[in-house]
């Protein structure tokens, strides 16, 4: 389940890629991506995960096809549908991400609960061979430190998992996913303390060219370097995110009015028109900013399309 809401993320980071940046190979990262979802799903057999499964492949089926719509209304240069399929796909996105975030979530919390059953069990035997066998308590001490270090490894490795799931493995900022978490999060509070919250659309002008001229991996270096400069510009108490390609959110909470805001947002423009120095040469973009106040009736979704249209 973890395998398959990471791939349907990667699905989506490429259906906007290709918006910006029709191509065979954003294509074939979409295609991908959706195989993975299917194979991930089809793994699962017997009782309650099955039937999550046929629910979440459902779900994925119907947001493929819309997916696939607009891939082709891009491919077909049609700028009007491609607009109003959109506000289709991404709805139908969310739905996807959050009932897998759910189900994946629901599963991690009984493999937890395996491992305290598990710990309990073992200082059971614990006190018995203690109780019952002294002549083998140094046996049981060599036995307990090789269980500690397995939990031990274990809880490493589910944070481990947990971080990648959450943050972007090239900037290393939030990823969508955690970003629309916290957002949601930000907007009950705001709504309970009647303190309002700003979000920032930010999409890089000039990135596609970068990449065309100086190569993927010095477009690379300027999605890393962008996204310090944003976060340099940003509050410490915002929260900078990778949303996918070259889109990046901010989420700035309690702002007085909407005049702090948008001193944030012309900082972020400000650092984003400094050229930058890349190893295989120097570059020049910006930034396209849309800024919204929340809360705003419907939560996250209608405060991101404002972002959204605000952009432009």
């Amino acid at each position: 389940f973890s395998e398959a809401r990471n791939a349907i993320t990667l699905e989506e980071v490429n259906v906007r890629h290709y918006q910006v940046e029709p191509s065979v190979a954003v294509r074939q990262r979409f295609d991908q991506a959706g195989a993975v979802v299917v194979e991930s799903l089809g793994r699962v057999r017997g009782g309650q995960p099955e039937r999550d499964d046929h629910r979440l492949m459902s779900e994925h089926a119907s947001y493929l096809a819309l997916a696939e719509r607009l891939i082709d209304l891009v491919a077909d240069q049609d700028p009007t549908r491609t607009g109003v399929d959109r506000l289709d796909v991404t709805p139908a996105f969310y739905t996807l991400q959050h009932d897998a975030d759910v189900v994946s979530r629901s599963y991690h919390a009984a493999a937890q609960r395996e491992v305290d059953d598990l710990r309990r069990a073992q200082i059971r035997l614990l006190v018995g061979l203690v109780v019952g066998f002294a002549i083998a308590i140094s046996l049981i001490a060599v036995i307990w430190q090789m269980v500690l270090g397995y939990q031990r490894r274990l809880v490493a490795h589910a944070n481990e998992s947990q971080y990648l799931a959450l943050h972007d493995a090239l900037t290393g900022l939030p990823n969508r996913a955690l970003f629309y978490r916290r957002l949601a999060g930000a907007l009950t509070g705001a709504d309970q303390a009647n303190a309002p919250v700003a979000l920032m659309i930010i999409d890089l002008n000039g990135f596609k060219a970068v990449n065309d001229t100086l190569g993927h991996q010095a477009g690379d270096q300027l999605l890393v370097e962008a996204g310090r400069r944003i976060r340099d510009a940003a509050r410490d108490a915002d929260l900078v995110a990778r949303l996918g390609g070259d889109e990046f959110g901010v989420l700035l909470s309690s702002v007085p009015d909407l005049g702090a805001a948008q001193a944030v947002a012309q900082r972020i423009a400000h650092g984003l028109r400094r050229d930058f120095s890349l190893r295989a040469g120097a570059a020049a973009v910006s930034g396209s900013i849309g800024l919204a106040l929340g809360p705003v009736d419907g939560g996250v979704e209608p405060l991101v399309r404002q972002a959204d249209a605000a952009m432009y």
